[in-house]
């Protein structure tokens, strides 16, 4: 099993898969080898046999802290957020002192709308020792969308100074910025981006009063929003348009800047 785990690390799973699926012939409850190959199975994306092996696992033995975890990512993955926020909440019951499930539990609950208890639970992780570009991320995602403008400036900072060519990061952070009142700041921010190739910070750049002869480099785009921010669009159309598109990511932060343009 020892071998499998290495195999594992170093990408080479059907040799792992073989050796664990030997060990289950002999001992068709090793829960050790169970997880593995469960653990194999999602690193490779094979998420179906994945959640088939974790689901075998739980019924030998129902209170494993690595089963509810990876099956609560790969519920996520699934965009199952509900199932996948009670199989966090599972996880962290039966050890809550580390941060890994914590954490993926926030990013759930923001998808779920939670945002209070996804910002709980992000600084829950952070405590308990996930700091990292991701960690900041999602901190400043939540006090951005509780209103914590300036907390979120600094979070968001903390995101890009550690992965400067995060485009995600900048943009958010050039939003934060603007909505905590350092319009000048915020603009700056997202003219980079946008010049670095983001349409996206190219679309917030403009609608949020932006000049567009400063955007040199910035991606150009025939979609709606690209043409509102543009002023080829009024804004009664595109909002029509954006309220039905709510399966869109990003429609929420496009509407913003379509409200905010017309203040």
């Amino acid at each position: 099993e020892e071998r499998a785990d290495a195999l594992i690390h170093i990408g080479r799973m059907e040799e792992a898969e073989e050796i664990l699926k030997a060990v289950l012939q002999r001992h068709a409850e090793d829960i050790h080898a169970l997880i593995l190959l469960g653990v194999g199975y999602y690193e490779a994306d094979r998420l179906d046999e994945a959640m088939e092996v974790f689901e075998r696992a739980r019924a030998i033995q129902p209170d494993l802290y690595d089963v509810h975890n990876f099956e609560g990512k790969i519920l996520k993955e699934r965009r199952l957020c509900v199932e996948a926020e009670a199989a966090f909440s599972a996880a962290i019951a039966l050890r809550p002192w580390l941060h890994d499930a914590p954490f993926a539990r926030s990013q759930t609950r923001t998808k779920l709308g939670k945002h209070e208890a996804a910002y709980e639970d992000v600084l829950r992780a952070m405590e308990l020792g996930q700091v990292n570009r991701s960690a900041y991320h999602q901190r400043g995602w939540c006090e951005l969308i509780l209103g914590h403008y300036s907390e979120a400036v600094q979070s968001l900072s903390r995101a890009v100074a550690l992965d400067p060519e995060r485009e995600t990061y900048g943009r958010l952070q050039g939003l934060a910025l603007i909505l905590a009142g350092e319009t000048r700041a915020g603009l700056e921010v997202l003219r980079d981006c946008a010049n670095r190739g983001s349409l996206h910070a190219a679309i917030w750049y403009l609608g949020l009063g932006g000049d567009k002869a400063a955007l040199v480099d910035a991606p150009t785009s025939e979609g709606t929003v690209y043409r509102f921010v543009c002023g080829e669009m009024d804004a009664d159309t595109f909002l029509g348009i954006a309220r039905g598109e709510q399966s869109d990511k990003w429609c929420r932060a496009y509407t913003l800047v379509a409200v905010r343009a017309e203040r």
